[in-house]
């Protein structure tokens, strides 16, 4: 990635931020077993870039690790990055899913609140309410509705998605993050930083 966009990067960060996920996409679920070194070296390397060629401005310490998993001490390795908070999938309260290293009793608690201080890595935890690329069209609103109502709902998209020459390329991708954004939007909702959420400033 070049630098010479770096200024407008760093322009817009006050609502397009990056942040580290993953060093790459495949193998899948990549930090599951992961020493705290080995997490830390691929952050730190990707925080870097992100730095480089957009500016401290534009990284966010909050993020989601690619497929939500790594033991208590590859999120120690995020939080040596500085790593505040890591969004994972909980499941709903139905079908209660554990991310990373935490217990179903936090699972639970997260379907409920919107986020979870762990104090053994001093990290704070979110629930993801939806993949977009992992439901139908037709489906969003279906089943963002029954979500309406909490303080603060969670979505995510994949971006590779939107481009053809991606293998599982989706037609309809953008049409799905439209209708998310705007069924949100429609219900009163706004957009906003992890950070803001834990600071207390909504």
């Amino acid at each position: 990635m070049p630098d010479i966009y770096k200024e407008e990067w760093t322009n817009n960060s006050d609502w397009l931020k990056l942040s580290f996920h993953s060093l790459q996409e495949n193998p899948p679920i990549p930090y599951e077993h992961s020493s705290r070194e080995e997490i830390k070296k691929d952050c730190d390397l990707v925080q870097s870039e992100i730095i480089r060629f957009a500016g401290i401005e534009s990284l966010n310490l909050y993020t989601t690790l690619h497929y939500a998993a790594a033991t208590k001490y590859g999120c120690l390795g995020l939080k040596d990055c500085g790593v505040k908070g890591l969004v994972g999938l909980f499941g709903t309260t139905g079908n209660l899913h554990c991310s990373y290293h935490l217990s179903y009793d936090v699972c639970a608690f997260l379907q409920n609140h919107p986020y979870y201080k762990d104090n053994e890595t001093n990290l704070f935890f979110f629930n993801n309410d939806m993949v977009i690329n992992t439901v139908k069209l037709n489906e969003i609103p279906v089943l963002l509705k029954p979500k309406i109502g909490k303080g603060f709902i969670e979505i995510m998209i994949h971006e590779q998605y939107f481009y053809k020459t991606y293998f599982a390329y989706q037609s309809d991708f953008k049409d799905k993050v439209i209708s998310a954004i705007s069924f949100l939007i429609n219900n009163e909702y706004q957009s906003v930083f992890l950070d803001e959420i834990v600071d207390g400033k909504l």
